[in-house]
Protein backbone atom coordinates (compact mmCIF):
# COMPACT_ATOMS: atom_id res chain seq x y z
CA UNK A 1 0.00 0.00 0.00
CA UNK A 2 3.29 2.55 -0.34
CA UNK A 3 1.51 3.51 -3.57
CA UNK A 4 -1.66 4.53 -1.62
CA UNK A 5 0.24 6.55 0.49
CA UNK A 6 2.58 8.26 -2.03
CA UNK A 7 -0.58 9.33 -3.66
CA UNK A 8 -2.37 11.26 -0.29
CA UNK A 9 0.24 13.29 0.36
CA UNK A 10 1.08 14.19 -3.29
CA UNK A 11 -3.03 15.38 -2.87
CA UNK A 12 -2.27 16.42 0.45
CA UNK A 13 0.43 18.63 -0.29
CA UNK A 14 -0.23 19.72 -4.30
CA UNK A 15 -4.09 19.96 -3.50
CA UNK A 16 -4.84 22.40 -0.80
CA UNK A 17 -7.25 24.36 -2.61
CA UNK A 18 -8.75 20.89 -3.92
CA UNK A 19 -9.50 19.35 -0.51
CA UNK A 20 -11.64 22.14 0.74
CA UNK A 21 -12.75 20.17 3.94
CA UNK A 22 -9.32 19.52 4.63
CA UNK A 23 -6.20 16.81 4.06
CA UNK A 24 -7.25 13.26 3.27
CA UNK A 25 -7.04 11.37 6.48
CA UNK A 26 -5.93 7.67 6.33
CA UNK A 27 -8.23 4.92 4.87
CA UNK A 28 -8.77 2.09 6.61
CA UNK A 29 -6.55 -0.92 5.11
CA UNK A 30 -10.42 -2.57 3.86
CA UNK A 31 -11.31 0.47 2.30
CA UNK A 32 -7.58 0.83 1.24
CA UNK A 33 -7.84 -2.40 -0.92
CA UNK A 34 -11.26 -1.95 -2.27
CA UNK A 35 -9.97 1.11 -3.49
CA UNK A 36 -6.67 -0.30 -5.44
CA UNK A 37 -8.29 -4.01 -6.04
CA UNK A 38 -11.85 -3.65 -7.00
CA UNK A 39 -13.57 -2.46 -10.19
CA UNK A 40 -15.68 0.33 -7.99
CA UNK A 41 -12.37 2.60 -9.22
CA UNK A 42 -9.62 3.82 -11.97
CA UNK A 43 -6.67 5.69 -10.78
CA UNK A 44 -4.25 7.17 -13.12
CA UNK A 45 -0.75 8.47 -12.05
CA UNK A 46 1.19 10.53 -14.03
CA UNK A 47 5.29 10.34 -13.07
CA UNK A 48 8.13 12.29 -13.29
CA UNK A 49 11.24 9.32 -14.38
CA UNK A 50 13.62 12.29 -13.99
CA UNK A 51 12.60 13.53 -10.72
CA UNK A 52 13.39 9.98 -8.53
CA UNK A 53 9.44 8.74 -10.63
CA UNK A 54 7.63 11.16 -8.55
CA UNK A 55 3.99 11.60 -8.80
CA UNK A 56 3.05 14.94 -11.05
CA UNK A 57 -0.61 14.11 -11.61
CA UNK A 58 -3.48 12.01 -10.45
CA UNK A 59 -6.84 11.48 -11.90
CA UNK A 60 -9.42 8.93 -10.10
CA UNK A 61 -13.03 7.86 -11.30
CA UNK A 62 -15.27 6.26 -9.24
CA UNK A 63 -17.71 4.12 -11.28
CA UNK A 64 -21.37 2.73 -10.14
CA UNK A 65 -23.94 1.44 -11.68
CA UNK A 66 -27.71 2.78 -11.53
CA UNK A 67 -30.75 1.23 -12.66
CA UNK A 68 -30.67 3.37 -15.91
CA UNK A 69 -26.44 3.96 -16.93
CA UNK A 70 -23.12 3.56 -15.83
CA UNK A 71 -21.92 6.35 -14.37
CA UNK A 72 -18.40 7.91 -13.37
CA UNK A 73 -17.40 10.78 -11.05
CA UNK A 74 -14.24 11.87 -11.75
CA UNK A 75 -12.69 13.20 -8.30
CA UNK A 76 -8.97 14.81 -7.60
CA UNK A 77 -8.10 15.83 -11.30
CA UNK A 78 -4.64 17.51 -10.20
CA UNK A 79 -1.67 18.42 -11.83
CA UNK A 80 1.79 19.44 -10.00
CA UNK A 81 2.19 23.34 -10.56
CA UNK A 82 5.43 22.87 -12.33
CA UNK A 83 4.09 21.28 -14.93
CA UNK A 84 0.64 22.45 -15.48
CA UNK A 85 -0.30 24.43 -18.98
CA UNK A 86 1.80 21.47 -20.67
CA UNK A 87 -0.49 19.11 -21.50
CA UNK A 88 -0.67 16.73 -18.49
CA UNK A 89 -4.24 17.87 -17.08
CA UNK A 90 -5.81 17.02 -20.92
CA UNK A 91 -3.87 13.94 -22.09
CA UNK A 92 -5.43 12.01 -18.13
CA UNK A 93 -9.10 13.77 -19.30
CA UNK A 94 -8.72 12.35 -22.52
CA UNK A 95 -7.40 9.34 -21.48
CA UNK A 96 -10.56 8.82 -18.93
CA UNK A 97 -12.71 9.88 -21.43
CA UNK A 98 -11.88 6.92 -23.96
CA UNK A 99 -11.38 4.48 -21.11
CA UNK A 100 -15.05 5.68 -19.93
CA UNK A 101 -16.14 4.69 -23.31
CA UNK A 102 -14.38 1.37 -23.71
CA UNK A 103 -16.08 0.16 -20.24
CA UNK A 104 -19.77 1.24 -21.10
CA UNK A 105 -19.55 4.09 -19.50
CA UNK A 106 -22.79 6.49 -20.47
CA UNK A 107 -22.05 9.61 -18.04
CA UNK A 108 -19.17 11.05 -16.22
CA UNK A 109 -19.76 13.63 -13.17
CA UNK A 110 -17.45 16.14 -11.47
CA UNK A 111 -17.43 19.06 -9.01
CA UNK A 112 -15.05 21.77 -9.46
CA UNK A 113 -14.94 24.50 -7.66
CA UNK A 114 -15.32 28.54 -8.78
CA UNK A 115 -11.92 29.28 -8.04
CA UNK A 116 -10.47 26.40 -10.77
CA UNK A 117 -10.45 28.63 -13.77
CA UNK A 118 -8.20 26.82 -15.50
CA UNK A 119 -9.58 23.15 -15.06
CA UNK A 120 -12.90 24.12 -15.49
CA UNK A 121 -11.88 25.81 -18.93
CA UNK A 122 -10.24 22.27 -19.16
CA UNK A 123 -13.57 20.64 -18.83
CA UNK A 124 -15.42 23.17 -21.32
CA UNK A 125 -13.13 21.88 -23.81
CA UNK A 126 -14.16 18.30 -23.55
CA UNK A 127 -17.45 19.12 -23.37
CA UNK A 128 -18.96 18.63 -20.07
CA UNK A 129 -21.97 20.99 -19.40
CA UNK A 130 -23.22 22.47 -16.01
CA UNK A 131 -26.14 20.48 -13.91
CA UNK A 132 -28.83 22.17 -13.77
CA UNK A 133 -28.65 25.62 -11.65
CA UNK A 134 -25.38 24.36 -9.99
CA UNK A 135 -22.36 26.36 -10.42
CA UNK A 136 -20.02 23.62 -9.29
CA UNK A 137 -21.61 20.35 -10.57
CA UNK A 138 -20.96 19.12 -14.37
CA UNK A 139 -21.34 16.08 -16.59
CA UNK A 140 -20.54 15.28 -20.22
CA UNK A 141 -22.89 12.42 -21.65
CA UNK A 142 -21.08 9.84 -23.40
CA UNK A 143 -24.18 8.20 -25.33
Amino acid sequence: MREYEEIRRFLNEQGRDLLQSGPLSELPRKRRQDLFNGDAATIWLVRDVEDGNAIIAHLSVHWRQTMRRKVGTIENLLVHPRVRCEGVGRMLMAHTIAHARTVGCDRLELVSELHRIRARALYDKFGFQRVGKSDCHFQLDLK
